[in-house]
């Protein structure tokens, strides 16, 4: 539209993420702050055309994957700042694999393609806990594991397919 106020605010929320420095998460508080803040700036990158927007997402993307390669390259990072055992919240890491794959449609930059299909695989693999079967007028309800600490998984969840459902998708499209 033209409008400053929208532009100045743009440009306030891009100072603010690159400020986050998310090419340095460390893997606490969760996953969905890095997938935020690497779709956030693709947005930005849309909005205001600054290339540094889509080069902090490579390197934060290029963080993510050196903490998930260190951590066993499973497809997913462990959050190490839970009280408890350090584990992975599936709903978080679809956060991130859908802006990964955004980044990529926006790019075509071929270098999160093995992170990304790691992180199907996991999503396939340790996520996916049942499939809805049957026939459209009684089908059961498909459930996710919530939870995933690289050898087991517990709170089985069925709103969290949204988040699954949006990350394949754009890990079927990359």
């Amino acid at each position: 539209t033209g409008d400053e106020g929208s532009y100045a605010a743009a440009l306030a929320v891009g100072d603010f993420i690159l400020r986050q420095q998310p090419e340095n998460w460390n893997g606490l508080y969760g996953a969905r702050i890095l997938g935020w803040q690497v779709e956030g700036l693709m947005h930005l990158w849309n909005y205001v055309g600054d290339v540094q927007y889509p080069h902090r997402a490579a390197l934060a993307i290029g963080y993510w994957e050196q903490l998930e390669l260190s951590q066993g390259a499973q497809g997913f990072v462990k959050n190490f700042g839970w009280p408890t055992q350090p584990h992975a919240q599936s709903w978080m890491h679809a956060i991130v694999m859908a802006a990964v794959g955004k980044y990529y449609l926006q790019t075509l930059d071929p270098s999160v393609l093995p992170v990304m299909n790691r992180m199907a695989n996991y999503f396939q693999n340790d996520v996916i806990a049942t499939l809805p079967t049957g026939p459209e007028y009684s089908r059961t309800k498909g459930f996710v594991w919530e939870r995933f600490d690289g050898s087991s998984n517990w709170d089985g969840s069925s709103h969290h397919k949204w988040a699954t459902v949006e990350a394949l998708s754009y890990g079927a499209i990359a």
